[in-house]
């Protein structure tokens, strides 16, 4: 009995190999150092600074994901505008219109720029 009490805590007190994946998502990459330095923190007792990492951590993912639906929202509602037969118009389609889909552009490229140096 003491030896399968042995082995099972030999077995818990090993920790899981970390997996990296080539070419892996950002997410998963933050997800990664985030877990090795709750790992850390753990360890030294250092519970104020493993909170304040993860809300950092949840903040972010939180301000992507409102931008995200943000920009969605925004295409959706210049698409109203652009289906009315509002003046003044360019060939058939509302200036207000375009002028949402437009900007709509460029905070989506604005966004996008923003992911692609976050990498």
């Amino acid at each position: 009995m003491k030896k399968r009490v042995a082995k099972l805590e030999k077995g818990l007190a090993k920790r899981p190999k970390m997996v990296r994946i080539r070419g892996g998502s950002v997410l998963l990459s933050r997800v990664e150092r985030a877990s090795r330095r709750m790992s850390r923190y753990r360890e030294s007792g250092d519970v104020r600074s493993l909170s304040t990492d993860m809300e950092r951590l949840i903040q972010y993912y939180i301000t992507r994901l409102s931008a995200a639906v943000l920009l969605t929202a925004m295409i959706m509602g210049s698409s109203i505008p652009a289906r009315s037969l509002i003046p003044p118009l360019i060939l058939g389609i509302p200036v207000i219109g375009i002028l949402g889909f437009m900007i709509s552009a460029l905070i989506g490229i604005i966004f996008l720029a923003d992911l692609w140096r976050s990498r």
